[in-house]
């Protein structure tokens, strides 16, 4: 996998689905991707920055300090809508939108979470 499949993943334009008013949106399966970036990102944040929703310790993990409240918070809507909401609709499409954005910075993050999965699945 590289940044490049990472990026087309969270950006996955076809197909587009048509809801009732005509408008495009992107497929279920791609808002899904860009939910599960936000919680790995979400993830590699320490205790106290997830309680705080800040970014504490330059580490280059989680979130950055720009991005650290509003995608911890979309991380606690994700996590708490788990049980309410199907993947890929816990998010509002604005929310959606800006997460979509906002996550595309982090595709090495990403890449290093995709690669230590694989080699865990490798070596089961």
């Amino acid at each position: 996998m590289t940044r490049d499949d990472i990026t087309s993943i969270l950006n996955e334009k076809v197909p587009l689905i048509v809801v009732p008013d005509g408008r495009s949106e992107f497929t279920p399966r791609a808002n899904f991707a860009v939910e599960r970036a936000v919680l790995v990102l979400y993830a590699r944040q320490t205790t106290d920055e997830q309680f705080l929703e800040t970014t504490n310790e330059s580490n280059s993990v989680g979130f950055n300090g720009t991005d650290a409240k509003i995608l911890s918070s979309f991380a606690r809507q994700i996590l708490d809508n788990r049980g309410n909401w199907p993947n890929g609709k816990r998010l509002s499409p604005k929310q959606m939108g800006m997460a979509r954005r906002k996550v595309q910075k982090y595709t090495r993050q990403l890449l290093e979470e995709a690669e230590a999965k694989q080699a865990r699945k490798a070596s089961a």
